[in-house]
């Protein structure tokens, strides 16, 4: 393989990579106006299998990263498209029946001229889009690579784009960060290099992030955490948790994120007259009486 040019790098990295303007936030973040507290949701839609169980792990290191810079809590959802949520999903060529907001906007697919391209994220609400067209929900902070780009490694000793600094730089962008045409290399929101790995959030990385929430520590909440709650009987909005669980074991498994490490699926007691296959590592518990499947 031949080392990507300067140019190709830049075509790579972002499928509509803009001229730098200056770094800092854009726009208002998630918080609103001002420098306040914010939560929010990230969801992995799926994985790429040739990476392994390193790209979880790595997104979960720099979301705590991020989270220790500004008081922003990241909280893990069973389910996709939700309001303040980052999606982050691995899709090839023209995907845009799964983002519908990007049809039409050929810099958003991973086809024709793009076809190369590695990953492209959505800016908080309010702002244009690194790709384009404006950022709303649920598109907003949404990330995509493209799952037929295998310069992307999780492995440091494997030469290519490494998959922990890419994914650090598209959580800032969907946080409201711009790039940062710095030379310095450590910064994350800086130019990406061939094989340069991740380090940490730079102090200017933090500093920016400022702009747009409040200083200080946020937390990291995983599903290996909080679970997955499965309710046979609700007919409400559905979000997985415990106020706001899903209503099929279907749905409680696809929470499960793909690599994750014991999710447990909560079960309120009921009946679930499903067939299921088990396909991903989780643990399952019954509450507040007997769970029968399959009845």
């Amino acid at each position: 393989m031949l080392v990507p040019t300067a140019y190709t790098i830049a075509l790579l990295l972002s499928t509509m990579e803009e001229a730098p303007r200056g770094g800092g936030m854009i726009g208002d973040g998630w918080d609103g106006p001002g420098q306040h507290p914010a939560t929010v949701y990230f969801h992995i839609e799926n994985a790429k299998p040739t990476l392994g169980v390193r790209q979880r792990e790595q997104l979960l290191d720099v979301l705590e990263d991020w989270s220790e810079v500004a008081q922003i809590d990241f909280v893990e959802l069973a389910v996709p498209n939700q309001p303040r949520c980052i999606d982050l999903l691995w899709a090839e060529g023209d995907h845009c029946a799964l983002e519908p907001s990007e049809c039409g906007i050929p810099a958003c697919t991973f086809a024709g001229q793009y076809e190369e391209g590695v990953v492209h994220a959505a800016y908080p609400p309010g702002v244009e889009t690194i790709c384009g067209g404006m950022s709303t929900e649920s598109r907003a902070g949404n990330i995509h690579f493209n799952l037929a780009n295998d310069t992307i490694k999780t492995d440091p000793s494997h030469a290519g784009y490494q998959y922990k600094l890419i994914v650090a730089k598209m959580i800032g962008h969907a946080l409201g960060l711009q790039s940062n045409p710095s030379d310095f290399r450590w910064n994350v929101m800086g130019p990406i290099e061939w094989n340069e790995p991740y380090v940490a959030i730079s102090k200017t990385d933090a500093l920016q992030l400022q702009q747009g929430y409040a200083a200080g520590a946020g937390s990291l909440t995983t599903l290996e955490s909080s679970g997955v709650w499965v309710n046979s009987n609700w007919s409400g909005d559905e979000l997985g948790t415990p106020g706001l669980p899903v209503n099929t074991l279907a749905e409680g498994f696809d929470g499960v994120p793909p690599f994750s490490d014991g999710v447990t699926i909560h079960l309120q007691g009921g009946l679930y007259p499903e067939s299921i296959t088990i396909d991903r590592a989780c643990v399952v518990t019954s509450e507040f009486g007997t769970a029968y499947i399959g009845q």
